[in-house]
């Protein structure tokens, strides 16, 4: 049977009329009717829907909505596409697509007309806004589990734009240290934590400290340390920032899911570290069989955000944090330190490469347009 395909083209504002609404809860509940059956599935339309209201106010974003559907009036399609004041370049997300070249053509199609007229030699992605790293799609992994804050996709999509001619503009690893790498951090511990004391530093856990009176402070030190060349990031307000990693925090109980850096009894850089708590958002009763041990990931605890203030960049202070992360997750998880989700072309994570065992790869694409 010959397919018909028909996308719809969107925007939101403060105002939005009936059909708007109407468009725009079809394109939040897509998500939710692809992947229902998946056990790592959790809804986060409520999640979306704030992120799109967010930044439909925001006069540094510009966007529009794609909604695609078929002959039968079945939604099979979507995407969001737009522009930053903090890229050269148009870019995607919200990507959603059946495994076929004519819907992928046509949604891209309809994508590529948006970028131009937004402006831009090339469109990237995919990008869903600035969330905090909610961007790329994951190429492959060590195990079937879901790991909390990864991109949620089906394993198809990569391909569908190696297959259309898209190229990579970006890859993301994340891994483990290596075992002889971890032992070599356990042997400069003390040479570490001496010169790291000399230079006037100490460490505190997230239990020594008001989770809500130091956000402010790694908000700025966030805005400081990171840039659109490595980690995409463009400007996220204080409660974006608290939105997307306090409800985690709380979750945990281990007191080393934050390390802070201090300086003369200022804040200076922290890491942020996650378990995967995805049992408790995709099965909160329990009452879905739970998959079996073997299809779980090697990672049990990672570290999710690492940003120092650049007046302590050089100093003992990252190896620091690392050495003693690496230690406290062996002791307690069984495994040396590990990382998530960061840019092959970072400096720290081109280390940790030639140091680690990598059981995430992730990508993202371009397109000349």
């Amino acid at each position: 049977m010959e397919i018909f395909l028909h996308f719809t083209r969107f925007s939101i504002s403060k105002q939005l009329d009936n059909a708007t609404k109407h468009l725009l809860k079809r394109f939040l509940l897509l998500r939710d009717t692809l992947y229902h059956d998946d056990y790592y599935f959790y809804s986060e339309s409520m999640r979306e829907r704030n992120l799109l209201y967010t930044y439909a106010q925001r006069t540094d974003y510009r966007f529009e909505l794609v909604l695609g559907t078929d002959n039968k009036g079945c939604d099979r399609a979507r995407i969001l596409v737009g522009g930053c004041d903090y890229y050269s370049w148009p870019f995607f997300g919200f990507f959603e697509c059946p495994n076929d070249t004519t819907w992928f053509q046509g949604l891209m199609d309809e994508a590529e007309n948006i970028a131009q007229e937004i402006g831009g030699g090339e469109l990237r992605g995919p990008i869903n806004l600035n969330p905090f790293h909610d961007w790329m799609f994951l190429l492959e992994k060590d195990s079937p589990e879901r790991w909390m804050g990864d991109p949620y996709h089906f394993a198809y999509y990569p391909q569908l734009f190696f297959d259309n001619g898209w190229e990579s503009f970006s890859e993301a690893t994340s891994g483990i240290v290596s075992e002889q790498e971890h032992h070599e951090l356990m042997a400069i511990y003390s040479d570490t934590f001496k010169r790291f004391y000399q230079e006037g530093f100490k460490i505190k856990t997230m239990e020594e400290v008001t989770l809500e009176s130091i956000y402010p402070k790694i908000h700025e030190i966030i805005h400081k340390a990171f840039n659109p060349k490595y980690h995409h990031f463009a400007p996220i307000t204080l409660h974006q920032l608290q939105e997307k990693t306090l409800t985690t925090l709380r979750l945990s109980d281990d007191p080393y899911s934050l390390l802070l850096v201090y300086r003369n009894e200022e804040l200076k850089g922290f890491f942020f570290s996650l378990w995967n708590p995805i049992d408790y958002l995709c099965n909160p009763d329990g009452k879905k069989p739970t998959p079996p041990a073997s299809e779980r990931s090697r990672l049990k605890f990672a570290v999710n955000t690492a940003a120092f203030s650049p007046e302590i960049q050089g100093t003992s202070a990252y190896k620091a944090l690392l050495v003693l992360q690496s230690e406290h997750t062996y002791n307690y998880y069984g495994h040396p330190v590990a990382w998530g989700r960061t840019n092959v072309e970072h400096p720290t994570t081109s280390k940790l490469l030639q140091q680690g065992d990598i059981t995430h790869r992730y990508v993202a694409f371009r397109k000349r347009i």
